[in-house]
């Protein structure tokens, strides 16, 4: 039975032998060599289950349908799957929070991107419940994905210095992982660090580690989540001048460990402007 068929079924109701069925559905795309008809089909498919209580199966379609737009440059495929993520979320907060699950409403409270929407309160407040919560069960490590995001409100806030303290400990967070991303992205916070004190060459090198970085995982930053690092750019471009490009391209030459390790990455002293 085709995908768009079993997805009608079970947005009809039709609950028996549900995940086997869209297991099989999805199965019968492969070697046929269309992979976005292959991932509108599963965002269909993971659409279908809103409604069924069946959270775990449609999140896990949902996001791998999500990753795999990005690498195809769906553009259709990217903002669906992410309307559907977005609405994944706010479901599951609700219960979530009505039962005290804790991880579940913390979670999904983190996945509404309140610091992308400019509510700067609310971003600190629910990235500071995920942080604790993760100290608290013994998931320090799952924090080096989220550091660099409360340097990120600092910054916005106008809090320079506080900004560079919290970069610098994502960044000995992310180290300690051993998680490639997480030291990407905390090469993306000390260079909003080195901006803010006025070292852009030393920024524009280390966004020009972090970008190689990134890309040597074969996954670039998508585009929507890109906002960060085109505005310390913007910010270094408008110090550097034509250099910037010679910059940034001399960071992507260095290996981000080292950078990140304390190889000239880290800032001493006080931020210009600092209270």
């Amino acid at each position: 039975m085709g995908a768009w068929q079993v997805g009608t079924d079970v947005l009809a109701g039709e609950g028996r032998d549900r995940e086997a069925r869209i297991m099989a559905a999805l199965k019968a795309y492969e070697g046929l060599g269309e992979p976005h008809q292959e991932e509108r089909a599963r965002w269909f498919l993971a659409h279908s289950l809103c409604g069924t209580g069946d959270m775990t199966l449609g999140e896990g379609l949902t996001a791998r349908a999500l990753g795999s737009f990005r690498e195809l440059g769906d553009a259709w495929g990217t903002a669906a799957a992410l309307t559907e993520a977005h609405d994944r979320h706010e479901q599951s907060r609700r219960p979530a929070a009505a039962h005290g699950f804790k991880a579940g409403e913390i979670n999904a409270v983190l996945g509404l991107g309140a610091r992308r929407a400019g509510d700067l309160d609310a971003a600190e407040t629910h990235l500071r419940r995920v942080l604790d919560w993760h100290c608290e069960v013994g998931l320090d490590g799952a924090n080096a994905l989220l550091l660099a995001e409360p340097g990120f409100v600092a910054e916005l806030r106008g809090e320079p210095e506080r900004a560079r303290e919290l970069h610098e400990s994502g960044c000995t967070t992310a180290l300690a992982t051993g998680d490639d991303r997480a030291v990407a992205l905390a090469l993306e916070g000390l260079a909003d660090a080195h901006a803010l004190a006025g070292r852009h060459a030393d920024a524009a090198r280390l966004l020009g580690t972090a970008s190689a970085a990134q890309a040597s995982r074969g996954a670039p930053l998508p585009v929507e989540e890109q906002g960060d690092v085109r505005r310390v750019a913007a910010n270094c471009r408008a110090a550097l001048g034509t250099s910037y490009e010679k910059v940034f391209a001399e960071g992507q030459a260095l290996n981000p460990r080292e950078r990140a390790d304390g190889g000239g990455a880290r800032l001493t002293g006080t931020v210009p402007g600092a209270s």
